[in-house]
C-alpha cells in the first residue's frame, strides 16, 4: 500500500469521500504520480549532494 493509499484510508474511514470511487479518478491518478515523481526528485536530489 502506498503513502497516497494510506492518506485515502484515513479520509474515507473518516466519512469524507468514497475510496473506491476516488482511487479509480484522475484525481487520484495525479496525486499518486505528484507523489511518485517528488519522491524520484528527492532520491536523485540526494545522490548529487553525496557523489
Amino acid at each position: 500500500m502506498g503513502c497516497v493509499d494510506v492518506v485515502i484510508t484515513d479520509i474515507s474511514e473518516s466519512g469524507t469521500i468514497d475510496i473506491q470511487s476516488f482511487s479509480k479518478s484522475p484525481k487520484y491518478k495525479y496525486l499518486e504520480d505528484l507523489f511518485e515523481s517528488s519522491l524520484l526528485g528527492n532520491q536523485l536530489f540526494r545522490r548529487d549532494n553525496t557523489a
